[in-house]
């Protein structure tokens, strides 16, 4: 069986790039020194960590793989790192559904953010490139994201292998003619690549999910602000 044609697949990723600029207005402040140190901790150790895709035809599991026991400032900054990039959580992907579940863990209590929305529109492009020796098709995008300090963009180049056509990818990323191989995310003040490092077949897989606490974002992002502010 060719991977082209495989009914379940494990697709392993690292992150092969992060750059994180401190806007220099925050040059007075008395966290920057704190904050400089952390972006390059998180810099210097989040390549180790390593994420798993485990898709079938109908459905995807994507999380990160715990590394066992890290020292205490690797463990913080890895844990800092995956946060940054978006990719806390565990993903379950419904392909057929258009559905995505994400569960996460806040202060000990977990909990699942249910997206059906599906609004992200890709731009194919006819641009390619290899990853893993497989051709690899480019679409583009961008998100708008709103905070209490306004309006940023965050524009998405993924390159995806349409002889995998399953519409899934690593953690959000989804819903192209084929699984996401590299995503690479530009930020007002940060940049991050993700890209797959192997694939192989599976045996006699099925994506256990269960959804708990069942929520949205806003109402998890309410809940994380009133707990932060507490602290």
């Amino acid at each position: 069986m060719t991977l082209g044609n495989a009914q379940n697949l494990k697709i392993t990723y690292n992150v092969k790039d992060f750059d994180t600029q401190i806007p220099d207005t925050y040059a007075s402040n008395p966290s920057y020194n704190y904050l400089i140190k952390k972006n390059n901790l998180i810099k210097k150790y989040i390549g180790q960590v390593q994420f798993e895709l485990k898709a079938t035809a109908c459905e995807s599991i994507y999380t990160h793989v715990e590394i066992l026991d890290p020292p205490k400032d690797v463990g913080k900054s890895i844990k800092s790192g995956i946060s940054a990039i978006g990719m806390s959580g565990l993903f379950y992907r419904n392909h057929k559904k258009g559905e995505l579940s994400i569960k996460k863990n806040i202060a000990g209590q977990v909990f699942t953010v249910i997206d059906t929305s599906n609004t992200r529109i890709w731009k194919l492009e006819n641009d390619r490139k290899l990853v893993l020796n497989k051709e690899c098709l480019k679409a583009t995008t961008t998100d708008s994201i709103k905070n209490s300090k306004g309006t940023f963009l965050k524009k998405i180049t993924a390159w995806y292998d349409n002889s995998l056509p399953y519409n899934t990818g690593p953690g959000s990323y989804g819903g192209l003619p084929g699984v996401i191989l590299s995503i690479e995310v530009q930020e007002t003040n940060k940049y991050y690549k993700i890209e797959a490092t192997s694939i192989e077949n599976l045996k006699n897989f099925t994506p256990r999910f269960k959804v708990e606490n069942p929520t949205t974002q806003a109402a998890l992002d309410s809940l994380f602000f009133r707990k932060r502010k507490k602290f």
